[in-house]
């Protein structure tokens, strides 16, 4: 069983959808999902899960510091996707601890670098990997107009300098903006399709 878990500092980044996203096409590849909602306060994926029965994913609310032991409970899942949420606090340390992968999306603004990028913020990915040497921690540019921009290429220059791996970019695409009655993976949207795989399969095959 692999961990992948979405989370960022700012609200608003698109950690849920991206959580979503990466079931689907997980489910969509043949694997097996769980989902845990570690964001206690808005409880975006728990909802999703409980709006959309046609996907049929089961979807958990993490209360407590999460543990190995808790990971347990899912012995014949491939995967568990766990949508973060924007804290730095041991709660958040407990959840992130337990990642094969972490997903961090930043949209291409001031705002959305500053904060990935605070000292609190960098400071507990540093005490992640070095925890967990193992654990890859990858940036998802999320909600490009374009891909090749200057702007894009001053956020992921920036972060590259940061130490940050820059995974792949994310249009700005309605086909990532979830419906709850119409799975991603129906949608005939083939360059977003395109964007999420070449995201996944890049992070899968490291």
């Amino acid at each position: 069983m692999k961990v992948i878990t979405t989370y960022s500092l700012k609200g608003g980044s698109g950690k849920t959808t991206l959580a979503v996203l990466i079931a689907q096409y997980l489910l969509h590849k043949g694997h097996s999902v769980a989902l845990l909602d570690s964001d206690t306060n808005q409880k975006s994926l728990l909802d999703w899960a409980n709006n959309n029965q046609a996907v049929n994913v089961p979807c958990y609310l993490i209360q407590d510091e999460l543990t190995e032991k808790d990971l347990n409970d899912f012995p014949n899942v491939d995967f568990v996707i766990i949508d973060g949420t924007p804290r730095t606090n041991a709660y958040v340390k407990s959840v992130l601890s337990l990642a094969d992968y972490i997903v961090i999306p930043v949209q291409p603004t001031q705002i959305a670098v500053t904060s990935l990028l605070q000292d609190n913020h960098l400071s507990l990915l540093a005490e992640i990997e070095e925890n967990n040497p193992n654990t890859q921690i990858n940036v998802v540019i999320n909600g490009a107009t374009q891909h090749n921009t200057k702007e894009i290429k001053d956020v992921k220059e920036i972060l590259t300098e940061t130490g940050f791996n820059v995974l792949a970019t994310l249009g700005q695409r309605k086909a990532f903006v979830i419906d709850y009655d119409k799975p991603f993976m129906q949608c005939s949207n083939s360059k977003a399709l395109n964007e999420l795989g070449y995201l996944v399969d890049k992070m899968l095959e490291k």
